[in-house]
């Protein structure tokens, strides 16, 4: 149980772990997504988990959800077994095969999740990884809250290249109210961060975030949200659109240096 796993969550794998991450440390993640085929709101062209399969518009949610009882009865099990093992453990991580913050009951999911991990690892840190898109709505937002530590997805802050990269199944989707509601994130949650993927492309019909125009958009974003820390990377596993390419060192030290020059000392920019 013990041993150390870098595999991401399998189609109907609720708890999947112990995973060293360089960002988040030694953590179990939990997958609220257990269908057939990645369950998201958004078909990222970077995304190591391959295209969509499961397109879902928090509009129209369908059945096959997983039941709150399981996660908890999986959970329980899992901590009890590293605790008895004495193992270490940093973080209980909401992410998974999509999107977490889409399945239905995601707020009272979260609530004993993190009566659980108290019960077990009070130290843990009970943390997010998002795509940012459902914090427009208020009981997501508010359920936020609850968490220790956020790692939320900022890929674009203009809406052409947004939908060009992040492709959101509600079409209507816009850049400016994700940003409106990490501003407000921001203020609520103590360990606040931006995730940010710089890729560059082959494909002339998708748009890359690698320019000065998207970087700047971008870095002017970041410091209207005023995150703890901005994670900066790109791409090292298998994108879901092979004409997606990696971006250099070069680009990603740009960005940090047009983040570093607009927001100042005030938001910590890491390269991964």
């Amino acid at each position: 149980m013990s041993e150390m796993i870098k595999l991401p969550p399998r189609t109907g794998q609720i708890i999947y772990g112990p995973i060293y991450s360089r960002r988040i440390g030694v953590d179990i993640g939990i997958n609220l997504l257990i269908q057939e085929g990645k369950t998201c709101n958004f078909n990222c062209v970077y995304c190591q988990y391959g295209v969509t399969g499961n397109p879902v518009d928090y509009r129209k949610l369908k059945n096959g959800w997983v039941k709150p009882e399981l996660v908890y009865k999986a959970l329980e099990k899992t901590l009890s077994n590293l605790l008895s093992e004495r193992f270490k453990l940093d973080a209980v991580t909401f992410s998974g095969y999509g999107e977490p913050t889409l399945h239905p009951k995601f707020p009272s999911i979260v609530a004993k999740v993190k009566e659980i991990k108290e019960n077990y690892y009070p130290t843990a840190k009970l943390t997010l990884i998002t795509n940012s898109s459902m914090f427009k709505y208020k009981r997501i937002l508010k359920t936020a809250e609850l968490f220790d530590q956020i790692l939320a997805k900022l890929d674009a802050a203009t809406n052409k290249t947004f939908h060009s990269i992040n492709r959101p199944v509600n079409e209507k989707l816009d850049i400016h109210t994700i940003i409106d509601s990490l501003i407000i994130l921001s203020s609520t949650v103590k360990h606040f961060i931006i995730q940010t993927l710089l890729f560059n492309t082959i494909d002339q019909n998708i748009t890359s975030n690698t320019s000065i125009e998207e970087m700047k958009a971008l870095s002017e974003a970041i410091c209207r949200i005023k995150p703890r820390e901005v994670q900066v990377y790109t791409i090292v596993r298998a994108p879901a659109i092979s004409a997606v390419k990696p971006a250099s060192v070069n680009q990603l030290q740009e960005l940090k240096k047009y983040i570093e020059e607009r927001c100042g000392s005030n938001v910590n920019v890491k390269i991964y």
